[in-house]
């Protein structure tokens, strides 16, 4: 099983080793439970998760595109209009985040000096 492991990880990704070495524990739990033999995946630990990083874009990269589509034809006003929404919306998901970061942080601050709300 470890060898099995070693090679899912070198293949996939540590969440998706993760979720099929979970899936394989309750399978052999059902089986060493129904067959009653030893569970070959009871010392087995799964395979810890990293973090995954998500890559912010600055503003430049954002302009970048634009730059690209702005022109009189239909197609360029199209895109330019397009994008201009993307950037928008993640702009906009960019603040509702921050926002609900500043609220738990409030909440966190708000609790410690025990204010009930």
């Amino acid at each position: 099983m470890r060898f099995w492991l070693v090679w899912l990880l070198e293949r996939h990704s540590g969440s998706y080793a993760d979720s099929q070495c979970r899936a394989l524990r309750q399978f052999f739990k059902w089986w060493s439970a129904d067959e009653e033999l030893p569970d070959p995946m009871a010392k087995l630990r799964p395979p810890s998760v990293g973090e995954k990083i998500v890559p912010v874009f600055t503003g430049e990269e954002l302009a970048k595109p634009l730059k690209h589509c702005e022109g009189k034809i239909f197609v360029q006003r199209r895109d330019y209009a397009i994008l201009m929404l993307l950037r928008i919306r993640y702009e906009i998901r960019a603040d509702l985040h921050q926002g609900l970061l500043q609220l738990t942080r409030i909440i966190i601050c708000l609790r410690r000096l025990r204010i009930a709300f």
